[in-house]
C-alpha cells in the first residue's frame, strides 16, 4: 500500500501537501483519523458530474445545491465523503455490478448475484484522480456481526470493531450528540442531522447474502443487514483520493469501451526495408474489460 505522507517543517506533522483539494492541514486529529474540513460542490464536483464520469445513472439522483463534501484522513488515507447521499433507490448488487463497492483492481472480497466485476472505478476533480467506493463499517470482511445495534453501545467485540470501522469512526467522531459510549475522539464539528440525513446508506461488508447498510439517524447510528437484492437504500460514496506517485490503470467496465478499441484501426506507421509492415498502437496503456491490456507492436511479414 503507499500511504500519503505528512510535510514537515514549520507546518507541522498534520499537514498534507498533496492531500487533494481543499485545506491541507487536519484541523482534528492526525493521519490515522482526522478531519480537514468541507468542500462546496464547486469546490470539488457536484453530483451530476461524479455520475457522468462514472456512466452511472440508476437510481435518483439528489439535487447537490447547498451540499458539501467532507474532506477526512482515515488510516493514511485522504477520503472525500458527501453530507448527504447522492442518490436513492440503489442496492448493494446494483453498486458492486458498475464496480461501486470495494475501490480495489480486482473483483473484491465479495461478489453480486450477477458475477465478478472489477472493483477499480477512478474520476477526476481538480487536478487529482480518486477511487470510488462505499464504507468499510466492520474491520472484517465478511462481517462477524450477527444482528442489529446502536453505534455506541458496544458488549461485544464484533461491535467494537465496528465503532472503530471507517464508518463508524467517522461518523460518530464528526457529528455532534454521539452515543455516550462511542469509545474515539468527540469532535462534534458537524450537526447530527446534517450528516448522511439520516438515511440507509449502503456500504461494504457481507454477511451471508445480506450486506451492512448504516442509519445515519440524528441520534446514534446503528447497522444491520438487509438484502443485497433490495434497491431502495441511499449511496454514499467514498472517494479516496489515489497519489500522485502510485501508476494506475484503470479497466473499462462498458461495452462501448471494449468494441471501441476492438474496432479501431490499426495504423501503418513505417515501411522496414521491404521485409514488411510494423504496425504500432499508440504506446500508452489501454484497457479492456476486466483486465487491462498494454499496446504490442505487431510486425507483418
Amino acid at each position: 500500500m503507499i500511504e500519503l505522507l505528512a510535510g514537515g517543517g514549520a507546518k507541522g506533522k498534520n499537514y498534507f501537501p498533496d492531500s487533494g483539494p481543499g485545506e491541507k492541514t487536519l484541523v482534528y486529529g492526525n493521519e490515522e483519523l482526522g478531519y480537514f474540513g468541507t468542500l462546496t460542490v464547486d469546490e470539488f464536483m457536484d453530483y451530476s458530474e461524479l455520475r457522468r464520469q462514472l456512466k452511472f445513472f440508476l437510481g435518483t439522483t439528489q439535487n447537490s445545491i447547498n451540499n458539501e463534501w467532507v474532506k477526512a484522513i482515515y488510516n493514511k488515507k485522504v477520503i472525500f465523503f458527501p453530507r448527504k447521499y447522492i442518490a436513492s433507490s440503489i442496492g448493494w448488487n446494483m453498486l458492486y455490478d458498475n464496480g461501486l463497492i470495494h475501490g480495489v483492481d480486482n473483483n473484491g472480497a465479495f461478489q453480486s448475484v450477477n458475477g465478478p466485476v472489477n472493483q477499480q472505478r477512478l474520476v477526476s476533480a481538480k487536478g487529482s484522480t480518486f477511487r470510488v467506493r462505499v464504507f468499510a463499517s466492520d474491520k472484517s470482511d465478511p462481517t462477524t456481526l450477527s444482528g442489529s445495534f446502536n453505534w455506541g453501545n458496544p458488549t461485544t467485540q464484533p461491535q467494537i470493531d465496528i465503532n472503530l470501522s471507517e464508518l463508524g469512526s467517522m461518523v460518530n467522531s464528526l457529528k455532534s450528540g454521539a452515543p455516550i459510549n462511542y469509545p474515539g475522539p468527540r469532535w462534534a464539528v458537524l450537526a447530527a442531522d446534517s450528516l448522511f440525513n439520516g438515511v440507509n446508506g449502503i456500504a461494504k461488508q457481507t454477511v451471508g447474502s445480506n450486506n451492512l447498510n448504516f442509519l445515519g439517524a440524528v441520534v446514534g447510528v446503528g447497522v444491520g443487514p438487509y438484502a443485497k437484492a433490495t434497491n431502495s437504500y441511499a449511496w454514499l460514496p467514498v472517494l479516496e483520493l489515489v497519489p500522485s506517485t502510485e501508476v494506475i490503470i484503470q479497466p473499462a467496465v462498458d461495452v462501448e469501451s471494449r468494441n471501441a478499441l476492438i474496432l479501431e484501426p490499426v495504423v501503418i506507421t513505417e515501411v522496414i526495408q521491404n521485409v514488411g509492415l510494423r504496425a504500432i498502437r499508440n504506446p500508452s496503456v489501454v484497457s479492456v474489460g476486466p483486465e487491462p491490456v498494454h499496446s504490442v507492436s505487431v510486425t507483418y511479414s
